[in-house]
């Protein structure tokens, strides 16, 4: 198979030993053979264009179809709130831990990624600023096992210093490499506090009302409008903010609402505002972090060398796939990045499973390659 990043000359060797041609005959071949390629090479497989009608060998037009190893903040909430147990008895904080600990070896090679954990160290009281527990790089999986195993709950909930600082980094980052996906994936149960700038008359207390009265309206009072501000800018800048609900046996109407509003603030989910990710036991927050963190990084692909036209075949490990999406399993291209093209279904799973980063992309049209 030739494809769009194979070379002149190995193009124009294929050919040749394809066609069997020898002795003299051979070398003269080869030589036109080698113009033909970069013509054919180029004005194919790249834009996808057909190669002529006239009788030669062919070969198919192939492109490298690759995930767009996005940048990615695991933002996550080990306030003492997280002792609440879950449905299953269990409390909340091993649950989020056992969970991060199964999806995040997972992500090695599919982008860079980094951990908040908030509070920081020795924070009890919302008086330090938020700290990476992991910087934003690559190949982090094994650093940030070693602190999420050694969560523990304390504190109060700081939740938008937590957010602003990743999304400080983000953002420089974006300046100089502009067209990389980034996002932040905020696992909380939504009691956000530690804001001391809310007076009592906008108090949306978190506790009784007698609480946040008697401390000042200073640590206890919901801060939903800064927050929610934080990731509605982020999302005008292209960084979305996807929000996991970690649900308590006993859930708050309150911190239910406040997700809603901060998920749909913060960007679109598989192409649409949905509302937070709603998970109540260890399989649940294991389910929504992998689709939040390993499906958007394993399925949704771009294009190499250039190419302009997206291929009418996907090809893994000897697997071919149609271009197409048939009963919610396929792939296509992304309507709102065209530029993009998406696994979703039975496909995404079987790419995240495989943790294949790196498709054949094959056209129907045939490169025609002539002696």
């Amino acid at each position: 198979m030739v494809s769009v990043g194979t070379t002149v000359n190995e193009a124009s060797e294929k050919c040749v030993a394809a066609a069997g041609l020898d002795g003299e005959r051979t070398n003269m071949r080869r030589r036109q053979s080698q113009r033909w390629a970069t013509a054919l090479l180029s004005a194919s497989a790249v834009a996808g264009v057909g190669c002529g009608a006239k009788t030669g060998l062919t070969v198919p037009c192939t492109v490298e179809v690759v995930t767009t190893k996005p940048e990615v903040v695991l933002v996550l909430d080990r306030s003492n709130s997280l002792v609440d147990r879950t449905v299953n008895g269990t409390l909340l904080i091993d649950a989020v831990r056992d969970a991060a600990l199964r999806i995040v070896p997972q992500f090695e090679g599919a982008g860079n990624m980094g951990l908040i954990l908030f509070p920081a160290d020795n924070d009890m009281a919302c008086g330090g600023p938020a700290r990476w527990t992991v910087p934003l790089g690559e190949n982090n999986g094994a650093a940030m096992a070693r602190e999420i195993q050694s969560m523990q709950a304390f504190g109060l909930t700081p939740t938008w210093s937590a957010i602003r600082l990743a999304a400080d980094t983000l953002r420089s980052r974006a300046a100089v490499a502009p067209n990389q996906r980034r996002f932040i994936v905020l696992a909380t149960d939504g009691g956000a506090t530690c804001n001391e700038a809310i007076p009592l008359s906008e108090c949306r207390c978190i506790s009784q009302p007698a609480a946040c009265e008697a401390r000042g309206g200073i640590n206890l009072c919901l801060d939903d409008r800064r927050l929610s501000s934080e990731v509605r800018q982020l999302r005008e800048e292209g960084i979305e903010t996807i929000v996991i609900g970690l649900k308590a046996e006993q859930e708050s109407p309150l911190f239910v609402e406040f997700l809603r509003t901060l998920a749909i603030a913060g960007g679109s989910f598989g192409g649409q505002e949905v509302p937070f990710l709603a998970a109540q036991d260890r399989a649940q927050i294991e389910a929504v972090l992998s689709r939040s963190i390993l499906e958007p990084s394993y399925c949704e692909l771009g294009l190499a060398n250039g190419a302009q036209r997206a291929p009418d075949a996907l090809v893994a490990d000897g697997a071919r796939f149609e271009r197409g999406v048939r009963d919610g399993d396929g792939w296509d291209v992304d309507r709102d990045h065209p530029e993009r093209i998406r696994l979703v279904g039975s496909l995404c799973r079987h790419a995240v499973s495989q943790r294949i980063l790196s498709w054949d992309g094959v056209w129907n049209q045939r490169c025609v390659m002539y002696p």
